[in-house]
């Protein structure tokens, strides 16, 4: 990762671990109360992030093929945040909890099963910005700038259009969140934690990323396809925000590079 970001130019995709989590030891599932027992042949659950969903979705549908049977069920499969997937397997609600952020309890065994890729991405509203620093992104994301007239692309020095910046942000315990975090290296709260939104919160003033609340009234998004969808809508004038590798395609979605 060093190395890239000493590159001359960075395409605005920051790696991320992408983690299948256990409970340990394993064989603790058989006696959980509502867990199936080991070895049932289409009880196997996962719950957790929504970056590694379609990737067991996948994996598990050409598994059954090989098969010849449903040995796993797609219907076992919820996408609903890395947190709610390491907790799910914490409290041992799930056999196999799905996370693109490295789990903190104890009690986790994790596995890493791939590496993946955080995009930023802007409404295609925003001309003129292609490049940015991550001192932009911070900049956007703790309120220091709210026009995108005050960002000047970091390669052609062309500044953007007179236009409100619009941030947009995963739900608190988003692995993507914490990943795109600690890879851009933004000021806000660390580690996923936010303080309480703030009503009293005023343009130029610091308030963590709540201020993506704060001044746009816009909830968090829960899941990758969220952002995409919002910032894809031609509706969503000026709006940016970060999604998975994988989630960073529309007709009206831009991929900036970060330097």
């Amino acid at each position: 990762m060093k190395q890239l970001l000493k590159s001359k130019r960075l395409l605005a995709a920051f790696a991320m671990a992408v983690i299948v989590v256990i409970m340990m030891p394993l064989l603790a599932f058989a006696a959980v109360v509502d867990q199936s027992p080991i070895g049932v042949v289409g009880t196997l659950k996962f719950q957790g992030s929504t970056t590694v969903g379609p990737i067991i979705v996948n994996t598990i549908s050409s598994y059954n093929t090989h098969r010849g049977a449903t040995v796993i069920s797609a219907g076992n499969i919820v996408q609903n945040g890395s947190g709610d997937g390491r907790t799910a397997a914490a409290q041992r609600k799930t056999d196999i909890g799905m996370s693109s952020s490295v789990p903190s309890e104890p009690i986790l065994n994790k596995i890493t099963i791939a590496r993946d890729g955080i995009v930023f991405i802007v409404n295609s509203s925003v001309t003129g910005i292609q490049n940015l620093t991550r001192n932009d992104i911070d900049d956007i994301y703790e309120g220091r700038k709210h026009n995108w007239n005050q960002i000047i692309d970091a390669v052609t020095g062309v500044a953007g259009p007179n236009m409100t910046i619009v941030p947009r942000a995963r739900i608190i315990g988003s692995g993507t969140r914490a990943a795109w975090k600690d890879v851009v290296g933004l000021s806000y709260a660390n580690p996923d934690i936010d303080p309480t939104y703030n009503p009293a919160w005023v343009p130029g003033t610091s308030t963590n990323e709540n201020r993506v609340i704060a001044q746009t009234q816009l909830t968090r998004l829960n899941e990758n396809v969220n952002v995409q969808s919002e910032i894809n809508n031609p509706a969503s004038v000026g709006q940016c925000g970060y999604v998975g590798l994988g989630f960073d395609d529309g007709a009206n979605i831009k991929k900036i590079n970060i330097f």
